[in-house]
Protein backbone atom coordinates (compact mmCIF):
# COMPACT_ATOMS: atom_id res chain seq x y z
CA UNK A 1 0.00 0.00 0.00
CA UNK A 2 2.36 2.11 -1.18
CA UNK A 3 1.45 5.49 -2.41
CA UNK A 4 -1.71 5.83 -1.52
CA UNK A 5 -2.88 9.33 -0.47
CA UNK A 6 -6.32 10.57 1.21
CA UNK A 7 -7.87 13.58 0.79
CA UNK A 8 -9.82 15.50 3.38
CA UNK A 9 -12.02 17.88 2.65
CA UNK A 10 -12.85 19.88 5.34
CA UNK A 11 -16.48 21.87 5.06
CA UNK A 12 -17.98 23.65 7.45
CA UNK A 13 -21.50 23.48 7.47
CA UNK A 14 -23.66 26.60 8.29
CA UNK A 15 -27.11 26.12 9.02
CA UNK A 16 -28.83 29.23 9.05
CA UNK A 17 -30.78 30.37 11.95
CA UNK A 18 -34.37 30.06 11.61
CA UNK A 19 -35.72 33.60 10.59
CA UNK A 20 -38.13 35.07 12.58
CA UNK A 21 -40.79 35.80 10.09
CA UNK A 22 -42.66 38.54 10.74
CA UNK A 23 -46.40 38.19 11.33
CA UNK A 24 -47.13 41.00 9.69
CA UNK A 25 -48.21 39.53 6.86
CA UNK A 26 -50.58 37.23 8.32
CA UNK A 27 -51.63 40.12 10.62
CA UNK A 28 -52.36 41.77 6.86
CA UNK A 29 -54.17 38.84 6.42
CA UNK A 30 -56.24 38.83 9.27
CA UNK A 31 -57.34 42.80 8.66
CA UNK A 32 -58.34 42.13 5.30
CA UNK A 33 -60.34 39.17 5.98
CA UNK A 34 -61.71 40.95 8.96
CA UNK A 35 -63.03 43.66 6.93
CA UNK A 36 -64.19 41.44 4.53
CA UNK A 37 -66.46 39.86 6.94
CA UNK A 38 -67.56 43.19 8.26
CA UNK A 39 -68.50 43.82 4.26
CA UNK A 40 -70.48 40.86 4.10
CA UNK A 41 -72.49 41.38 6.91
CA UNK A 42 -73.11 45.27 5.99
CA UNK A 43 -73.92 44.27 2.65
CA UNK A 44 -76.74 41.40 4.72
CA UNK A 45 -77.57 43.82 6.51
CA UNK A 46 -78.49 46.64 4.12
CA UNK A 47 -80.12 43.93 1.55
CA UNK A 48 -82.74 43.02 4.55
CA UNK A 49 -83.40 46.72 5.28
CA UNK A 50 -84.27 47.05 1.53
CA UNK A 51 -86.42 44.20 1.88
CA UNK A 52 -88.31 44.93 4.84
CA UNK A 53 -88.45 49.11 2.98
CA UNK A 54 -89.89 47.09 -0.26
CA UNK A 55 -92.61 44.86 2.40
CA UNK A 56 -93.82 48.04 4.29
CA UNK A 57 -94.25 49.98 0.74
CA UNK A 58 -96.19 47.10 -1.01
CA UNK A 59 -98.37 46.94 1.73
CA UNK A 60 -99.13 50.64 1.90
CA UNK A 61 -99.63 50.71 -1.40
CA UNK A 62 -101.98 47.44 -1.50
CA UNK A 63 -104.14 49.35 1.59
CA UNK A 64 -104.14 52.71 -0.46
CA UNK A 65 -105.42 50.72 -3.48
CA UNK A 66 -107.93 49.17 -1.28
CA UNK A 67 -109.30 52.31 -0.09
CA UNK A 68 -109.07 53.88 -3.65
CA UNK A 69 -111.40 50.53 -4.70
CA UNK A 70 -113.95 51.24 -1.66
CA UNK A 71 -114.10 54.68 -2.76
CA UNK A 72 -115.07 53.98 -6.14
CA UNK A 73 -117.03 51.19 -5.33
CA UNK A 74 -119.11 53.70 -2.87
CA UNK A 75 -118.89 56.44 -5.61
CA UNK A 76 -120.48 53.78 -7.89
CA UNK A 77 -123.35 52.63 -5.44
CA UNK A 78 -124.04 56.41 -4.90
CA UNK A 79 -124.79 57.26 -8.70
CA UNK A 80 -126.88 53.88 -9.16
CA UNK A 81 -128.53 55.30 -6.21
CA UNK A 82 -129.48 58.36 -7.76
CA UNK A 83 -130.21 57.05 -11.33
CA UNK A 84 -132.66 55.03 -9.49
CA UNK A 85 -134.20 57.90 -7.87
CA UNK A 86 -134.02 59.52 -10.94
CA UNK A 87 -136.03 57.01 -12.58
CA UNK A 88 -138.87 56.73 -9.71
CA UNK A 89 -139.26 60.30 -10.48
CA UNK A 90 -139.77 60.01 -13.75
CA UNK A 91 -141.96 56.93 -13.38
CA UNK A 92 -144.21 58.89 -10.98
CA UNK A 93 -144.58 61.75 -12.97
CA UNK A 94 -145.78 59.58 -15.90
CA UNK A 95 -148.13 57.80 -14.01
CA UNK A 96 -149.44 60.70 -12.68
CA UNK A 97 -150.84 61.86 -16.59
Amino acid sequence: MANQSFVVFLFDIVVPEPVAKSSKGSLDRDVALAKLEDDKRYSFIKAWEESEKTKVENKAHKQLSDISAWENSKKGFRKQVKENLATNEILEDVSAF
